[in-house]
């Protein structure tokens, strides 16, 4: 019997992950933690796994000698805090 891939996130602390990534899906996954907010996208060529979204043709027709791509967009959140108090800095890095 082949192996079985199966990719999955979190959006929280919890470990091990339960939500599952669609593969090679023009649309990504999107994350959302305390200390952050973004995207994800897992591309796999020939993926034949669970939760497929596509081929993948978006990605690896731009990219031929590529097997694997994890694509990561968003940003940190982080707070800080100073002798004045605190303040939450919500730039995005990323």
């Amino acid at each position: 019997m082949a192996p079985k891939l199966r990719v999955l996130v979190s959006s929280s602390s919890a470990y091990p992950p339960t939500t599952e990534c669609t593969v090679n899906s023009p649309t990504p996954t999107p994350i959302k933690t305390d200390s952050f907010e973004g995207d994800i996208s897992v591309w796999i060529k020939d993926f034949t796994g669970d939760n497929s979204g596509g081929d993948g043709h978006e990605y690896f027709d731009k990219r031929p000698g590529m097997t694997y791509g994890i694509v990561v967009r968003g940003g940190s959140f982080s707070i800080m805090i100073t002798e004045a108090g605190w303040r939450m800095d919500g730039g995005r890095k990323g």
